[in-house]
């Protein structure tokens, strides 16, 4: 039944139905859903709001979900730090406790602090890094306690290891000039080791 209040309002018992538009034709009042009122709807002059006000979680259902925007920000609840953020041709952005970690862009990807994989596949292309200013930057670091660094300096390429032993295994071993046209030195597992001058061996 339909009962109209001492203040104007009415009150509806049961289903109500309609076939046109629900019209609340002012900002900040909002449709209240729920037992407790939990579930508001509601425009603030601004910003549109669905708001969990009450008991649980906001459950969104579907087959297939289809947010259309051409910008999206997913923010904690008071509204302090950014998760995610999308724009439409652009960048999607996720964050850590308020900090940028990955960023898409027209290349790839790219991460802010340690990336931790439990394999890693390059498929047609390069891995980059810039010349090494220090020990915190720009090297392939190998071992618990960062015992193998392999790196540019800007100037020269180095492997430095600082515990134990660098081994370099193979059955024959071959060092060339940059150009690739010269040979330095060559060794057999079994057989000659061979050491040259101006491409010509000297030493046997």
């Amino acid at each position: 039944g339909v009962t109209i209040q001492n203040h104007g309002g009415v009150s509806i018992a049961g289903i109500t139905t309609t076939t046109n538009t629900v019209n609340i034709a002012a900002d900040n009042k909002k449709l209240l859903i729920g037992a407790s009122q939990d579930l508001e709807l509601y425009h603030d002059g601004s910003n549109s709001y669905i708001s969990d006000a009450g008991t649980g979680d906001l459950i969104i259902t579907g087959t297939v979900l289809r947010p259309r925007t051409d910008s999206f920000v997913l923010n904690n609840a008071a509204n302090s730090q950014n998760m995610i953020t999308a724009t439409g041709g652009d960048k999607v952005t996720l964050f850590h406790a308020g900090s940028t970690k990955l960023v898409t862009d027209v290349g790839g990807v790219k991460v802010t602090g340690v990336a931790t994989a439990t394999g890693l596949a390059v498929d047609g292309g390069n891995i980059n890094l810039g010349d090494s200013g220090s020990a915190n930057d720009d090297r392939i670091v190998i071992g618990a306690g960062a015992d193998l660094n392999i790196y540019h300096n800007g100037t020269h390429s180095v492997i430095d290891n600082s515990t134990g032993t660098l081994f370099t295994l193979a059955d024959s071993v071959s060092f060339k000039n940059n150009a690739n046209d010269e040979t330095l030195l060559t060794a057999t597992n079994g057989g000659a080791v061979e050491l040259y001058y101006n491409n010509g061996s000297r030493v046997t």
